[in-house]
C-alpha cells in the first residue's frame, strides 16, 4: 500500500516494546489508583461504569522507591525507542492484537492484552494517528496507527490521510 506510493517500507521490531506489558501496568496502579479516584471527583462523575469499577478493584500500590524505579524504566524505554527511530520516519502497526472486543469483555483475561499496542506508544509521547485500514469478517474495524518522531505529528497525519485514501477511510458500522 505505501510501497506503491514510494515509501521504503521494512518490518522491525523494537526491543524496548517488551517491557511494556509491566511498565504499563505497574505505571497506572502504582499510586493505588489515586489518579482515577481524583479524575473521577473532579469530573463529578456519581455513576461509575462497570469497566472503572473494575479498575478501581485492581489496585495494587507500591512503595516511592518502586515507583521512581519504574520513571527510570520509562525514561530507559523512551531512550531505546528513539535510537530505534534514527532510522525510521514512523512506525505503523495495528492498533490491538485482535478486532474489538464484545461489549462488557474488554478486561476478560483473554483480552488483557488488547491495549498493548497503543500503550507502548502513548508511553513514548509522540505523535500518533489511528486509522481504519479493514473490516474484519463480522464487519468490525480493524484499526492500525501510525507513529512518528517527536514533533512529527505532519509525518503521522500524512500517512493517515494517506492510508484512508487507499482504504476509503471511517464508515458507519452495520449495526
Amino acid at each position: 500500500m505505501l510501497e506503491d506510493s514510494g515509501a521504503f517500507v521494512e518490518e522491525a521490531l523494537p526491543r524496548a516494546l517488551a517491557l511494556i506489558p509491566e511498565l504499563d501496568s505497574k505505571l497506572l496502579g502504582g499510586d493505588g489508583k489515586g489518579w482515577l479516584k481524583r479524575l473521577i471527583t473532579s469530573s463529578g462523575t456519581e455513576d461509575i461504569s462497570p469497566f472503572i469499577q473494575n479498575r478501581l478493584k485492581q489496585i495494587d500500590p507500591i512503595a516511592t522507591s518502586e515507583f521512581t524505579q519504574i520513571l527510570e524504566d520509562v525514561d530507559r524505554f523512551r531512550s531505546e525507542m528513539i535510537a530505534f527511530m534514527k532510522n525510521y520516519d514512523a512506525i505503523i502497526t495495528p492498533t490491538a492484537p485482535f478486532v474489538a472486543c464484545d461489549h462488557g469483555q474488554t478486561w476478560a483475561e483473554e483480552n488483557k492484552l488488547f491495549f498493548v499496542y497503543t500503550s507502548a506508544y502513548n508511553m513514548t509521547g509522540w505523535p500518533g494517528a489511528v486509522v481504519r485500514a479493514s473490516d474484519s469478517e463480522d464487519g468490525l474495524p480493524i484499526g492500525i496507527q501510525i507513529i512518528s518522531r517527536p514533533w512529527r505529528e505532519d509525518v503521522a497525519l500524512a500517512i493517515a490521510l494517506h492510508i484512508e485514501n487507499i482504504t476509503g477511510g471511517w464508515k458507519k458500522p452495520n449495526i
